[in-house]
């Protein structure tokens, strides 16, 4: 038994080293997918969550955005994901679009399941304010914790694992969860998961609406107070009998939700 110890430290000493150099060489990219809708002066920007792509992730509600506006569904892809990189150019594509089609008046929805609510919110904190005070955003968030302490116990622990593992991952990228990278996947646990708190207030010129699915495993409720403290305490809260973000399990649920949900935002 004891004989292994020695083996085993040399085979995670050789993970880690593979892995130092595999984690700058993995490629990550941002792929985009716009449709022209109803209203060219709105645009809905869907962001997906844990290894999920954004049409598939937003196909259920899709055709009630497009009646109000057109669409923009962002999916990170590759091997690594970075959140820097999918910002910047997330932003980029807001500011090439509005100024192309509506320079003066123009209306951003953020749309965000999960992890991609945090996408959201770091995409417009990194809008000048000069640009930001130009259009009107506004939020729906979809089950979105904001740091380790909003997950429930199973995926807590499992983000804590991960954090550990990380390091050693980088060689096995080719393993795939849901068709995703390994990689991928824990970058985006560890981005979840240690991300800072909101800032008080830094959506109070914005409309949220935060969606809370009543069956959700992973994510605890205490996830909508940073959302309340961040919208100037003037957020409206929506419910769902559904899992969490399960779109798919009960697609009437949430196309029937997005209906409602729609005149807030719009």
């Amino acid at each position: 038994m004891y004989d292994l110890i020695p083996i085993i430290g040399i085979i995670a000493f050789a993970l880690v080293e593979v892995g130092f150099f595999c984690r700058f060489e993995l490629k990550s990219e941002v792929k985009f997918q716009y449709t022209q809708g109803m209203d060219m002066g709105r645009l809905f920007v869907f962001l997906p969550g844990l290894v999920a792509g954004g049409e598939e992730n937003s196909d259920v509600f899709f055709n009630t955005m497009q009646e109000k506006g057109c669409v923009l569904q962002v999916s990170p892809i590759g091997a690594r994901f970075r959140k820097k990189q999918i910002v910047k150019v997330t932003k980029k594509w807001l500011k090439r679009y509005h100024k192309r089609h509506r320079p003066h008046n123009f209306e951003v929805v953020f749309v965000g399941s999960s992890l991609g609510g945090l996408l959201a919110n770091d995409t417009y904190i990194k809008l000048s304010r000069w640009w930001r005070c130009r259009g009107r955003f506004s939020f729906v968030i979809i089950d979105c914790p904001v740091g380790r302490n909003d997950l429930l116990k199973p995926m807590g622990t499992l983000s804590r694992v991960v954090g550990f593992m990380r390091p050693f991952t980088f060689p096995l990228c080719w393993i795939k969860i849901n068709g995703f990278s390994l990689t991928y996947w824990a970058d985006q646990i560890h981005y979840l998961s240690n991300h800072q708190p909101l800032k008080g207030l830094s959506l109070q010129d914005c409309t949220v609406v935060f969606v809370k699915s009543i069956y959700d495993k992973f994510v605890s409720y205490r996830s909508i107070d940073s959302w309340i403290k961040a919208s100037g305490y003037g957020m409206y809260l929506a419910e769902a009998f559904s899992q969490h973000a399960g779109f798919h399990e009960v697609p009437y649920e949430w196309e029937g939700l997005f209906e409602i949900i729609m005149p807030y935002v719009c």
